[in-house]
């Protein structure tokens, strides 16, 4: 192939730059297959621009795509939805329990006061005298 078929870079910079749009175009759209794993970029000895082509080997940094999510199943998403509306349930019980003790402590705590003004109210009569 003549250099002159091929696309010019002026930089390594802006070759790099074009290799990895490029891989990253052909990684969603998978056009040109696995190829897309060995480009990368090199001087040309004919014109003295960068180009980018492939190599016979893998680079070094080259990471395999992970393998796509699974998509859920609609028994899998019941269950889950079955799972976190028996947690929201614990916890409203739990939360209507504390909720209780609460209205519990804070009706002793009224009482309580009550005797105690009762208390007073009777000791200012013993030693006041009314």
């Amino acid at each position: 192939m003549e250099c002159g078929q091929k696309i010019r870079y002026q930089n390594k910079s802006l070759a790099d730059e074009a290799c990895r749009k490029l891989i990253a175009d052909n990684r969603q759209t998978g056009k040109i297959g696995k190829s897309w794993k060995r480009l990368n970029t090199y001087r040309c000895h004919q014109c003295g621009y960068w180009h980018i082509g492939r190599h016979n080997k893998l680079p070094k940094d080259f990471r395999p795509l992970p393998p796509p999510k699974k998509v859920p199943s609609a028994g899998e998403i019941r269950r889950r939805v079955e799972r976190l509306e028996k947690h929201l349930d614990r916890e409203r019980r739990q939360r209507a329990y504390l909720i209780g003790k609460v209205v519990e402590l804070d009706r002793q705590q009224a009482a309580l006061e009550k005797e105690r003004r009762e208390c007073v109210l009777a000791i200012e009569r013993m030693f006041l005298g009314e």
